[in-house]
């Protein structure tokens, strides 16, 4: 699971570069989408496996542990990378009404609320609902100062609700059913617009559906595979299929369409066997955790070495992106060293803290 989180996170950072010949691996929409199922699967195991996290407040505080440090790390970067480069956004800002102006200061801090900035627009001066944000002078999502962590908004909405769905089943599968029929009734009413974005992957209450499908691979798939004979060659064998299957994923001749829906059939059915070869395997569980890093900070890369490229008068579309991949994953890799690992350590201490306190009233 490691090794493929990391991978559907370069997929975003080619999406991210200048080389527009075909995506490379997934692409970015469906590596963000296959990251949904991920995460469901992975929200599903440990809200159902960790006493602690019966405390449901214990949980949202590990989350944050896990998600924002980090996040203010990239987030003062990339201001100071603005701040470089020139006044040109600061000078966008300019063009924002009050209230655009504010939700954007919100949601760049608190994350919450970047998806739902995809979904407005500023018209006429006036700030407001869109079904396109393309269609706004200037772009509201231009004033995101990390614009891929939309996903984290995304993210967290999912968090906020998952105590209260993963231990009712019967919830899950409601949940799942509304969703899905909720964007099967989209798609009929609004055929045109089901297939722009940011309908296409930006919608919580649609995308809601692949949270809840990892979290059922979990919850129906992982104790039946976890008890199958050889389970280790197994585990190697389908993670070993499943990355060759994302690596050739561009040059399959399927539409658009089925190669989607094949990798979500398939995400479902080989999550349990990437778990557990991750968790036999130090070394995949290593390079999953350069997947966050290196997401929340590949644009701030890109965007800096555009910036000496242009004043270079050097380019070249592919080694560009094959540049802006290699340094993006150095960056990753700080980032993990001097930050993420150290605030790991102390969040393990956290919930060793929290096992402590639970242990007295659950011996009464």
């Amino acid at each position: 699971m490691g090794l493929l989180r990391t991978l559907l996170a370069i997929s975003v950072v080619f999406a991210h570069s200048d080389w527009h010949n075909s995506y490379v691996f997934v692409g970015g929409r469906n590596a963000v989408r296959a990251f949904y199922m991920i995460s469901g699967y992975l929200m599903s195991y440990i809200l159902l496996n960790t006493p602690i996290y019966k405390d449901n407040l214990v949980f949202y505080k590990s989350r944050a542990f896990r998600i924002y440090p980090i996040y203010f790390v990239v987030l003062a970067v990339s201001l100071l990378a603005r701040v470089v480069s020139g006044p040109a956004y600061f000078h966008a800002w300019s063009n924002f009404p009050g209230f655009c102006a504010t939700a954007l200061i919100v949601s760049n801090i608190a994350i919450v609320g970047q998806d739902w900035l995809m979904f407005t627009a500023v018209k006429d001066g006036k700030f407001g609902l869109s079904a396109n944000f393309q269609n706004s002078n200037p772009p509201v999502y231009t004033g995101l100062l990390i614009p891929p962590a939309w996903t984290l908004g995304l993210e967290l909405t999912f968090y906020a609700i998952a105590p209260f769905v993963m231990r009712r089943r019967p919830l899950l599968w409601l949940l799942l059913v509304l969703s899905l029929s909720a964007w099967a009734a989209f798609s009929i009413a609004q055929p045109t617009l089901s297939r722009q974005d940011p309908w296409t992957y930006r919608f919580f209450p649609f995308e809601l559906s692949l949270f809840l499908l990892g979290s059922l691979s979990h919850q129906l798939l992982y104790e039946r595979v976890a008890k199958l004979k050889n389970i280790k060659p197994l585990a190697a064998g389908v993670t070993a299929g499943a990355i060759l299957f994302c690596l050739v994923f561009s040059e399959l001749p399927l539409s658009e369409l089925a190669r989607a829906t094949a990798l979500t059939i398939l995400l479902f059915g080989s999550l349990p066997f990437l778990f557990i070869f991750q968790d036999q395997h130090r070394l995949d569980r290593m390079i999953g955790e350069i997947s966050y890093p290196l997401y929340l900070s590949h644009l701030v890369v890109i965007d800096t070495i555009g910036h000496f490229t242009k004043r270079l008068h050097v380019y070249s579309a592919l080694g560009s992106a094959i540049l802006n991949v290699v340094v993006s994953l150095l960056v990753a890799c700080l980032l993990n060293a001097l930050v993420a690992k150290p605030l790991e350590t102390m969040r393990q201490a956290m919930k060793q803290r929290e096992a402590r306190k639970a242990a007295p009233s659950a011996a009464a």
